[in-house]
């Protein structure tokens, strides 16, 4: 194949062709036909002989998630017996340009290694190659490409990481106290302890025998129950987000999802005609949020579309419903399916309106969630470990 200056030799060896005739200049002859000869050599030498090497690449980290920076690295082996051309090494990379490698001259089983790296990944599939393997002339009048390695794919996540989930007692914030609450009434008939009578306790509970020998009224405390699941509702709506509330949405998702699966819950994970759930979740959930695609950014039908049944779920619920404001239609459709079982809290990515109900997170920015949600539960983020999500053993 000629490359740009074979062409224009070519080229230049015809008008040299053409003038020579016209004026009868030999000369002008026989510079043309050392062009056309020289484009014919380098053409011959690059089909001949193609020198036999073996490429690798290795992408690390092989799992991403947006934001990140992988690095890339290509190894050249020469499995022949003769020297190499030198070569040129092209890896093409989705929609983000083209890597360009050059490869210097190897001699028989000798290797060459090097690298480039990917910056600012962005949500989504990522194909890296197929690299082609382009050799050229001295001249650089013809090239000759061949396939180095094939094409690979990589999945960037969203952004994600762990937030702590709040449990049936023993949080401070809004959030767990409501929680608390509700846990009371999913009390078992399993005795856990004696405690003393406070206001509000259910006067069934008062153990008299115990208070006889007691100065206050005793009550029997049984187990309390707590969250045992969790669903997070992704607002996929057009014309709610804009880009970048979109982008945060689904890493906020991402990180509930996965948090909630890791502190033992049944996660599910919902958006309009999508409905996730079971072993996995987690997995499922992250894959389908890498590819999901943003919402148009106008639309004329205000309404949001159909979520899937959410009824279908007993014991003491948490539902969490990530949308670009606390008064999108998303919230009010998922309130109506769901019954006092279930507590709802909003995570919003766009904007907050100025009589925002009291559970609602602000996640407006990149680290407002981490903030937002540890203040609804009264857990402080950056003192969080590991052992303070939900089901772990208390410290």
């Amino acid at each position: 194949m000629l490359t740009r200056a074979g062409r224009s030799t070519l080229a230049l060896a015809a008008v040299l062709l053409a003038v020579g005739r016209v004026f009868a200049i030999i000369e002008l002859f026989v510079f043309a036909v050392a062009l056309v000869l020289a484009v014919v050599v380098a053409v011959l030498m690059v089909r001949i002989g193609e020198p036999r090497v073996t490429v690798s690449r290795v992408v690390s980290p092989q799992s991403a998630q947006a934001g990140d920076t992988v690095r890339v690295a290509v190894t050249v082996t020469n499995v022949g017996t003769r020297r190499t051309p030198s070569m040129r090494l092209v890896d093409p990379v989705s929609d983000n340009g083209v890597a360009n490698i050059g490869i210097t001259s190897l001699t028989p089983g000798a290797q060459y290694g090097a690298a480039y790296r990917l910056d600012g990944l962005t949500r989504g599939l990522l194909t890296i190659g197929p690299m082609r393997v382009n050799r050229t002339d001295v001249l650089g009048l013809a090239k000759r490409a061949s396939t180095g390695a094939p094409a690979v794919e990589l999945a960037v996540l969203p952004r994600h990481h762990p937030v702590p989930m709040p449990g049936a007692s023993g949080s401070a914030g809004p959030l767990g106290a409501l929680l608390h609450r509700k846990a009371l009434s999913h009390t078992g008939n399993e005795f856990h302890a004696l405690r003393e009578y406070q206001q509000g306790d259910d006067l069934r509970r008062i153990s008299w025998k115990a208070s006889a020998r007691s100065t206050n009224l005793i009550v029997r405390d049984t187990a309390v129950e707590g969250v045992k699941r969790m669903t997070v509702v992704l607002d996929t709506a057009a014309g709610e987000h804009d880009e970048a509330s979109f982008e945060r949405a689904v890493s906020a998702a991402a990180s509930l999802i996965t948090s909630a699966v890791a502190a033992g819950f049944a996660a599910r994970l919902v958006a309009p005609d999508v409905d996730l759930r079971g072993p996995g979740v987690d997995a499922d959930a992250l894959a389908w949020l890498t590819t999901v695609k943003a919402p148009e950014l106008a639309s004329n039908d205000p309404q949001p579309a159909p979520l899937p049944s959410l009824r279908n779920a007993e014991g003491l619920g948490l539902t969490v419903v990530v949308a670009a404001t606390p008064d999108a239609p998303i919230v009010a459709t998922t309130r109506a399916q769901l019954g006092p079982e279930d507590v709802v809290v909003v995570v919003a990515t766009f904007g907050l309106t100025e009589f925002a109900p009291s559970l609602v997170v602000d996640a407006l920015g990149d680290e407002s969630l981490a903030e937002g949600w540890g203040a609804l539960i009264g857990i402080n983020q950056q003192r969080t470990a590991p052992t303070d999500l939900i089901g772990a053993p208390p410290t």
